[in-house]
């Protein structure tokens, strides 16, 4: 009887270290499809790309089209220099993140924040500017959840 349980500790163990390591680096915002830690710059770059190629109206959920639309995140930059944050400080107007989805790599845990003005062209033809506030969390890689 002993010897069986030596046996299961023995292939059980390396196992549960493996996934403490995996877990631990997933927890600590570690991309496994990249094998690296991405920057904060290609994170808020990752979810201005989500955010430009998106239709909707932050506020409203109205389908509006944008006056502006950016060719890529420096061009974006370059017309809003001091938009972007990465963990500003909260609190914010979020839940914290679920153990499970930090240990799992579905939630990076980072807060990313945008904050600028941009121009709506309504169906009536006005152009309205509003104040744009996104505020959001990605996983590992870069890549949203919803």
């Amino acid at each position: 009887m002993k010897k069986i349980l030596y046996e299961i500790a023995i292939l059980t163990l390396p196992l549960g270290i493996i996934l403490s390591v995996f877990f631990t680096l997933n927890y600590s915002g570690f991309c496994f499809k990249e094998f690296r830690y991405l920057s904060d710059r290609e994170l808020m770059e990752s979810l201005f790309n989500i955010w430009n190629s998106s239709y909707l109206d932050n506020v409203n959920f109205e389908i509006l089209e944008r006056k502006n639309r950016y060719a890529n995140f420096d061009e974006f930059l370059a017309k809003h220099p001091n938009c972007c944050e990465v963990d500003p400080g909260g609190p914010y107007d979020m839940g914290a993140p679920f153990f499970i989805d930090r240990i799992t790599g579905y939630d990076s845990g980072k807060v990313i924040s945008f904050e600028f003005k941009e121009e709506y062209i309504y169906p009536d033809g006005n152009i309205r500017t509003e104040k744009i506030h996104i505020l959001d969390r990605l996983q590992n890689c870069g890549e949203s959840y919803w």
